[in-house]
Parts: structure tokens; C-alpha cells; sequence
């Protein structure tokens, strides 16, 4: 491109001939403007269609799989779940035929060292015929319980890994010097002459042994179940039973320093000493139970030297004695008393309620969690055994302490910033401040759902509900003037006489109320808030309600089945549905000082008894309404979609359809929308209005004052269409004295009514202009109907064609400066308006833009019109504006003065303009890429300034105000791009 005359500029340009300022943005490219509408795709929105179940409202309550003491559960947690990054070999039986192993001998000689061995379930025995089933001699961690479908969560108890010694074979020799981990087994079949089923060698290593059923093992000499030589390895929660030897049927410690905690012992048996289990030196024998084993001394636990003396144990009912070897000393702080396991007979070794091993292990040293992955302790002190005892339903810590039983314990011992992790259903209510609800929350805390008793690391609200259910005893959350996360958790089974019956968040916090089920809560009588009540304030403490399934829930004579806003809030992309009240069936926003925020929400299928079906948006709020979806939801009287009250919001991009309201008393109805009163300004733009139906006025739209504060509502930019009322099928306006409105730019098309297809209206102060009317049908008026023939409006520069069945105008509606065309039942008239075809683009696929050739370019009002189009381009394009909702645009470079008017096609056509214009100091301001040899007003250059003024680049065509794009400034190498004319210097 050399020394081609190529200006682009990103900031600014500056020319010192005659004070001249230049600035230019970013390129808007250099083709031929097209008018695209908004998509849904745009907005952000999610699909009807990703409702699924996920939406479905629960007919029982969800199944937690743990109530009750006496069930067996399932072993959940994935074992070894705080292993880092490693290496991860899989071992399954040869007929799975997906495995690189079906040894796991052989899994264990090629893995490296650090990696998880993954098992599934089958048996496993030696195959190498060394007398052996697992030989390790490198730091590896093997894994039972999985299944070859399922390599993520082992469950040991519902898909066995065995390690069968067949009773000829040793099952598991761990070698000195290793850290290896060996859990989620059952170990049995095992003959040696020590550890039959397991045999830790001596060397200085630190094994961990855990979380395995060691049984059916037998050792001529020494440690049935398990040997240890030496080293300082790790036994808990392991479950030791029926294995026998001549000296420590369960267990025997030769020497190092083992530490044995949380383990079962029961029916072990030996020839000599030691039928649980058998020791020398100095281990850590503690918080075990050792009960109903047998030797001819020490059936319990025996010391074959040492001083030693094992505590907080449960040693009872053993054969031969419960302690052998300790002389006349009998071990401190141990229990000997019945366990009282579930059932024994069935290797069931869980607790049952009334167990003396519940709460009496050693209170500072136990493991995270138990045999089956549940978290320790559960309550103040963790239990004796292999197994904690989970009673109930509700279970909750606060970060990785303790468990609660109740929500309210644990946010009572909590500090600011914990965060509340819980499992399960946690029902009822608590008396709090005076208040009755679930949980009571006066300080910041995180409230969590979706963990597991297995997994309290990663929750899933999706796939473990974790439920809130107040009973109808009370609210479910109470939050008092603090700033809370709510998360993850089903609210359900509040009830309030005032409101807020799911949650009540009150003034003073910035909580945050995110991936929540809020379903099945009760307002009675007058209150606010069958689901949420959000009491927001000003300022940076504004709550928000964001991702949320809030549903079935009502307030029988108030308002806001769903969701109550007063003050301030955001409520973003939450589905809204099924909700019923008398008002806001969906949302009610009602008295924000502050802008509230309702973003991309479902709203939909709920219910209001008199007015807003899905949103209700009352006194004095101010509120961005933008990118929700709200569709079939009812109201009795008004505004089936939505219903504006003396507000004054802003209602944008989002969809309103196939929504209803059932009264056809006069000026009631407003299918998709209501405004009534109006406020300050209420501004509705860029709405997808469609399908909706009302049984008296306004189908799509219907604008309504009566009383209160003068207003101006906008109703602009718009889609209407295949909406049906009475009166209005697209919209309606009826306005007392004082009141006035302003509809524009809107494509109101293929909608029905008695009167009016596309407008009706029956008022005085109101202004219908650039809008376009198609395919619209009534029996009076397809286009536009005057209810009454005093009212006096102001209808200009629209486009009413093709009506299918009644005339484009009736009820001597006038229409200036309009096309009316093609109406099945005659046109009408105005002053200065033609009858021809438009000429759109595709009439057929709703394309309204006009062709080069249309009778409606540049025929509209010479002066009155709006300022832009239905797609934010400004008006005029060219010398007069167009008639209807388009502008017709083309061409790549567009220009015009800073004071706004018309728009040009050439830079030098602006600039010419300003310096006829008389400004001390004009602006022109551009957009796009403008291109082409030096302006006939003078060959040096492609734009000659010949005054001050600034030139500023960067505008897009729906931005005029605000530099954000490039601009193009190309002379085709024929000459100067621009050239100012004086003598003062340039730079």
C-alpha cells in the first residue's frame, strides 16, 4: 500500500491550520449496511428445552440412603480422595477385557512410584505361584471398589475387590521402606506363617492400612489378620474378624512404632496369647473395639512386653480374659462394655443408638473420616471403632470441623466468613430472636448444599439435593441484616404470615442467593414473598438472586408468589415458574430508590389473581427489565406478562409471549405488558411481544393512566405480533386529561381484535409515529381503530398496509404523512399520506425494511419524526425521513453533524453543511469507510476544511455519542485525504 492516502485513526488526529480538531475510532467496516434485528442468541438467553427435570416439582421428598442406625451404607468416598496429580492404572477381571491388568500383581510391578492402583470388583489371587497375591515393594496406592464402568468412586461394600490367598498363599506383603497404602479390600484366605492376610515388614517405612475387611486369615505363628515387623505403619478403620494364628489371632506388633486406631476387632481367635490382638513395645493402640475374641490369655489384647497401656478402647466379652500380660494393671480410660453392632453375626459392625462407643474415642487424635468415608467426629468427640454413627437425616460442619445434627447448632458455634457445609434433609424449625424458622443467620457465612456424607470437598446441588424443609412450622432462612450466601440447598416447607416464607433476607446485607431450589413455601393472608422476600438497601448492599429454581411457591392474599424486591436487588437468570399471588404471580419489585436489576430470568406459568402474571413492577421503582424470557404465565385483570404501576422502568430485550388475562371488563387486558399510571417514564424497547391473549383490551401492549403522576410512557423498537384482545390485538391506549404517551418504531403485525387489529386507542395526548402496520385484522379498524372519535392524537409517518380483514384506518382515525395501502377493508386517509406498496424486502419472513425503490423513502413529515429507527439507526438518512419503522440506509461511509439531523453519505457533505452552518466551532462526526477521489468542492484533497471545527471519527451507526469503533478515511491514491486550507502550520 505504498504511499496510498489511507487516514485511520483509533484516538485522535490533530490539525494546528485553522484550530482544527480531528478524531477518528475504530472501522465499521466498509460494506453495505444491513438492519439486523435482535436474536435470542444475542440476549444470552438458555433454551425452554434445557428446563428438564431438573424443573419437575418433587412428588417425595429425596431419598438420603442413611436414615435410620440399623441400615448398612454404602462405602462412598473415594478412597484416597486427597491424593495430588499421579499416575492411575486400572486392574480388572479378564472377562471386563478394558483393563491393561488383570493382575493386580502385575499392576503393582509396572506402575511407578507415586502411582494409584485402581481395582475393580472380583477376585484376585496369586498367580505367579510365589506364595503371594499382592507383593509390593515400592511407595503405590491400591485401591479396591470399583466396578470397570466406574473408575471415580469406589464403594468397597457394594462391589468387592477380593484378595483371595485361597488358604495356601500370603495375600499382602508391604516391604520396609515403603509408604504404601493399601484400602477398600477384603483380605481373606490368607496362610502363612505370620500375617496371613497382611504382613508390614520391618525397615522404616510408613504404610497405611485402612478402610479394608481383613477375615478368614490364618498364621501358623504369629498375626493372623495382620503382622507388623517393624516400621511405623498406620491401621484404621478397618474391619478384623474371624482370622486366628497361635499369637494374635487379629492382630500382632512385633516392634517399630504402629499406630492402630478406629479398627473393629470381633471373633478372632488364638492358640496362646492375644485373640484380638497381640503387641510389643511402644505402638499407639487406641479408640478400637475388641470385643468377643478368644485365647487362653488375653483374649482381648495382650502385652507380651513393654509398659504400654492401649486406651480409649472398647475391650469386651473376650474369651480367655479381655487383657493379657499387663499384670496387675488394668489399661486406663477403656470401656468393657457390649458395642452393640448392628449385626455381628453379619459382619455388620456399624452402631446401633444406644452404643457406650458413641462419642468415646480419644478426642485428639482420630482420623478425617470412617470405614464407610464418613466424616469424624460426628458431634463433640468421635467414636470408638471402625464405624461413626450417623443418626438421622441432617448432618453439617462448618468448614472441615465437626459434625452437627442441625443447621442452627452449627451456625451457632460459627464465626464470620465459615462456611456451612451440610448434607442431607434438615427439617423443622428453631425459635431464634423471636422468630421461628430453620436457620436463623446473624453474622456472614456461606450456607452450602450439595456434599456428601463421603465427599464434603466438591458439592452438587444437581445431583445430591441437599433440603431445607421447614414443615409449615415456620420460615426455612432468616437473615438478619447480614450478608449471606445461600447455595446449593432445596427450600422448602417455609410458611409466614407477613412473607418470605422460603427465605427472608432483611435490609442491611449484600447476600447472594445463587443454584437454590426454592419450592413449596406458603404466604397467608396479605404478605410478600411466597419464595424470597429480598429487603435490599442502598449503596454497595445490594442482595442477589442469580441461578435459582423458584417454583410452587404462593401468597394466598399478597404479593410476589415468587420473588418480593423492595428496595434493591438483582434477580438474574433464575427459573420463575408456577408461582401464584394476587399481584407478581412471578416477581414483585415494588419501592426501589436504587436500580434493581431482573436479568435473563424464565419467567413462566405462574399465576397473579388480579394483575402481573409474571412480573408485577410497582410504586417507585426504578429497574432494568432486559433479556427475561416471560411466557404463559395468567393474570385476572392485567398485564398477563408483566404489569407497571406509577414505576418507572426500563424494559428491554427480552420476550413476552403466549402470555393471558381472563377479565374483559373495560380497559383491562394487556396481554404481554400493562403500564398503568405510568410514573416518571417508563420505557419499553426492543421486546419480542407475541402470542398473547386477553379477553378485553390491548394484546400485546396496553397504556393506561388514570391517576397519579403525569407520565410519558415509550413504547419504541418493538416486535408485535399474533397477539388477540378485543380491542387493541397489538396494542391499546386509553389516557386521561394530562397524560400523554409515545409509541414508535415498532412492527406491529399479524395480530387480532374486534377493534383495532394493529392500535387502538381512545385518548387524547398521544403520539403514534414511524411505526409499521401489517397483515393486522378486525372487524373495524385492521390498522389502527379510534375508539372515540373526540379523542385527538397525534398518528404520523406509518406505514398501514395489508390488513386482512378490516379497514387500515376507522373510527375517523387520521394518519399524516402515512402510506396506507392494500387494507382488505379500505385504507382512509390523512393529510399528505400515499397509497402505494412499500415495497418491503420480504413481507413474508417479516423483513419490513424497504427497498431502494419504496414510495417511503424521504415522504415522511419534513420535520416531526423520530429521531431514529426501529433498529437505533438515526434519522433522516438523506434530506427527509423515511415513513416507517426503517430507515432505509446504504452505502459504507456515513456522516453527520454533532447537533444530530440528517445523515450523509460523504464526509465532505458534513463538513460543508457545518461550515454553512454559522457555528463558531462546529463537529463532524463519522462512522464507517469512507472512500472515493478528492470532493468536487476542491481537488486538494478528499475532505477540505476551510473553517474550524473538529472532525471525529469512531461512531457506529447506533452510536453517535461515544467513539468505540475504526473509521476509514481512504483517497484512493489519488490525492490528498484531507486538506486544510490557510496558512497557519499543521501537525
Amino acid at each position: 500500500m505504498k504511499n496510498r492516502a489511507i487516514l485511520r485513526f483509533t484516538l485522535a488526529f490533530g490539525l494546528a491550520a485553522v484550530a482544527v480538531g480531528v478524531l477518528f475510532g475504530m472501522l465499521s467496516g466498509g460494506r453495505e449496511v444491513v438492519h439486523a434485528a435482535p436474536s435470542a442468541s444475542t440476549l444470552g438467553l438458555e433454551s425452554e428445552a434445557e428446563l428438564g427435570t431438573a424443573l419437575a416439582q418433587p412428588e417425595a421428598e429425596p431419598s438420603p440412603g442413611w436414615v435410620g442406625s440399623a441400615e448398612a451404607r454404602p462405602s462412598l468416598a473415594p478412597v484416597n480422595s486427597r491424593l495430588g496429580a499421579a499416575s492411575v492404572v486400572t486392574v480388572c477381571q479378564p472377562s471386563a477385557g478394558i483393563c491393561p491388568y488383570t493382575s493386580v500383581q502385575a499392576a503393582v510391578g509396572a506402575a511407578p512410584v507415586g502411582a494409584v492402583i485402581k481395582v475393580a470388583e472380583g477376585v484376585y489371587t496369586d498367580v505367579n505361584g510365589d506364595g503371594y497375591v499382592v507383593y509390593v515393594t515400592k511407595t503405590v496406592t491400591l485401591q479396591g471398589g470399583y466396578t470397570a464402568t466406574n473408575w471415580t468412586t469406589s464403594d468397597p461394600d457394594a462391589h468387592p475387590t477380593y484378595l483371595d490367598g485361597e488358604g495356601a498363599n500370603q495375600v499382602v506383603y508391604l516391604s520396609g521402606g515403603t509408604d504404601a497404602v493399601l484400602e477398600g479390600f477384603h483380605i481373606h484366605g490368607g496362610s502363612a506363617t505370620s500375617g496371613g492376610g497382611v504382613y508390614v515388614a520391618a525397615g522404616g517405612g510408613s504404610p497405611v492400612v485402612r478402610r479394608n475387611r481383613i477375615y478368614d486369615n490364618s498364621a501358623t505363628n504369629n498375626g493372623g489378620g495382620v503382622y507388623v515387623a517393624g516400621g511405623a505403619p498406620v491401621l484404621e478403620n478397618n474391619l478384623i474378624y474371624e482370622n486366628s494364628a497361635a499369637r494374635g489371632g487379629g492382630v500382632y506388633l512385633s516392634g517399630g512404632a504402629p499406630v492402630v486406631r478406629q479398627n473393629s476387632l470381633h471373633g478372632n481367635s488364638a492358640g496362646a496369647d492375644g485373640g484380638g490382638i497381640y503387641f510389643r513395645g511402644a505402638p499407639t493402640i487406641i479408640s478400637s473395639i475388641v470385643v468377643s475374641n478368644t485365647a487362653s490369655n488375653g483374649g482381648g489384647i495382650f502385652r507380651g512386653e513393654g509398659t504400654y497401656l492401649p486406651q480409649y478402647n472398647d475391650v469386651w466379652g473376650n474369651s480367655g480374659g479381655n487383657y493379657g500380660g499387663f499384670g496387675a494393671t488394668t489399661p486406663p480410660n477403656n470401656l468393657s462394655a457390649d458395642p452393640r453392632f448392628v449385626d455381628p453375626s453379619g459382619a455388620n459392625f456399624r452402631l446401633q443408638g444406644d452404643s457406650p462407643c458413641i462419642g468415646a474415642a480419644d478426642p485428639t487424635a482420630y482420623p478425617e473420616v470412617d470405614y464407610d468415608g464418613y466424616a469424624r467426629p460426628l458431634g463433640l468427640q468421635p467414636d470408638v471403632g471402625a464405624h461413626e454413627y450417623y443418626p438421622g437425616t441432617c448432618f453439617v460442619r462448618i468448614g472441615d470441623s465437626r459434625v452437627y445434627t442441625s443447621v442452627q447448632a452449627a451456625v451457632d458455634e460459627s464465626s464470620a466468613g465459615d462456611v456451612i457445609k451440610i448434607v442431607g434433609t434438615c427439617a423443622g424449625v428453631e425459635s431464634v430472636a423471636g422468630h421461628a424458622q430453620t436457620v436463623y443467620v446473624d453474622r456472614p457465612l456461606t450456607l452450602r448444599g450439595g456434599y456428601t456424607l463421603t465427599n464434603w470437598d466438591d458439592p452438587d446441588w444437581n445431583t445430591h439435593p441437599t433440603v431445607l424443609d421447614a414443615q409449615g412450622q415456620g420460615r426455612v432462612i432468616f437473615i438478619d441484616e447480614v450478608s449471606v450466601v445461600v447455595e446449593g440447598l432445596d427450600v422448602r416447607g417455609g410458611w409466614s404470615n407477613t412473607g418470605g416464607a422460603g427465605i427472608y433476607v432483611e435490609r442491611g446485607g449484600s447476600s447472594v442467593l445463587w443454584r437454590n431450589r426454592i419450592y413449596s413455601n406458603s404466604v397467608v393472608g396479605a404478605g410478600k414473598g411466597g419464595g424470597i422476600w429480598v429487603f435490599g438497601s442502598a449503596g454497595d448492599n445490594l442482595p442477589v438472586v442469580r441461578e435459582n429454581h423458584i417454583y410452587a411457591n404462593e401468597v394466598a392474599a399478597g404479593s410476589g408468589g415468587g420473588v418480593y424486591v423492595e428496595g434493591a436487588g438483582r434477580v438474574e437468570k433464575n427459573w420463575i415458574h408456577h408461582n401464584q399471588a394476587d399481584d407478581g404471580g412471578g416477581v414483585y419489585l415494588y419501592d426501589t430508590t436504587e436500580t434493581t436489576v431482573i436479568w435473563e430470568n424464565h419467567v413462566f406459568s405462574n399465576t397473579a389473581d388480579y394483575r402481573g402474571g409474571g412480573l408485577y413492577v410497582g410504586l417507585g421503582v426504578t429497574s432494568d427489565i432486559r433479556g427475561n424470557d416471560v411466557y404463559g404465565n395468567v393474570a385476572g385483570n392485567r398485564g398477563g406478562g408483566a404489569y407497571v404501576s406509577a414505576a418507572s422502568p426500563t424494559v428491554e430485550e427480552n420476550w413476552l409471549r403466549g402470555n393471558r388475562v381472563n377479565s374483559s371488563e373495560t380497559n383491562n387486558g394487556g396481554g404481554g405488558i400493562y403500564l398503568d399510571e405510568g410514573g416518571n417514564f417508563s420505557l419499553v424497547r426492543n421486546n419480542q411481544i407475541y402470542g398473547n391473549v386477553v379477553a378485553g383490551e390491548g394484546g400485546g401492549v396496553c397504556i393506561a393512566a388514570s391517576s397519579g403522576v403525569s407520565s410519558a410512557p415509550v413504547v419504541e423498537r418493538n416486535k408485535i405480533y399474533d397477539n388477540s384482545a378485543r380491542s387493541g390485538g397489538g396494542l391499546y391506549v386509553v389516557l386521561y386529561a394530562g397524560y400523554t404517551a409515545i409509541v414508535r418504531n415498532n412492527l406491529v403485525y399479524a395480530n387480532t381484535a374486534t377493534n383495532g387489529g394493529g392500535l387502538a386507542f381512545d385518548t387524547t395526548g398521544f403520539t403514534a409515529e414511524n411505526n409499521t402496520f401489517h397483515a393486522n385484522a378486525a372487524s373495524t379498524g385492521g390498522g389502527i381503530h379510534r375508539v372515540d372519535p373526540a379523542a385527538v392524537a397525534t398518528i404520523r409517518n406509518n406505514i398501514v398496509v395489508n390488513s386482512t380483514s378490516g379497514a387500515g384506518l376507522s373510527g375517523d382515525a387520521g394518519c399524516d404523512y402515512c402510506d396506507i395501502f392494500g387494507n382488505a377493508g379500505g385504507n382512509g386517509g390523512g393529510s399528505n399520506s400515499i397509497n402505494a406498496d412499500p415495497l418491503f424486502v420480504d413481507a413474508v419472513t417479516f423483513d419490513f425494511r424497504l427497498q431502494a425503490g419504496s414510495p417511503c423513502r424521504e415522504a415522511a413529515h419534513p420535520t416531526d419524526y423520530a429521531a431514529y429507527d426501529h433498529d437505533g439507526y438515526a434519522r433522516p438518512f438523506g434530506p427527509r425521513a423515511d415513513i416507517g419503522a426503517h430507515e432505509f440506509y446504504t452505502g459504507t461511509c456515513f456522516a453527520r453533524l454533532s447537533t444530530g439531523g440528517r445523515v450523509y453519505t460523504t464526509v465532505q457533505e458534513a463538513v460543508y453543511t457545518a461550515t454553512l452552518s454559522g457555528a463558531p466551532t462546529p463537529e463532524v462526526r463519522a462512522a464507517g469507510y469512507c472512500q472515493g477521489p478528492p470532493a468536487p468542492y476542491g481537488r486538494e484533497g478528499m475532505v477540505v476544511i476551510s473553517q474550524s471545527l473538529t472532525l471525529l471519527g469512531g461512531h457506529t451507526l447506533t452510536n453517535w455519542l461515544s467513539p468505540t469503533a475504526l473509521t476509514t478515511l481512504d483517497a484512493w491514491e489519488q490525492g490528498r485525504v484531507i486538506y486544510v486550507t490557510g496558512t497557519a502550520t499543521s501537525t
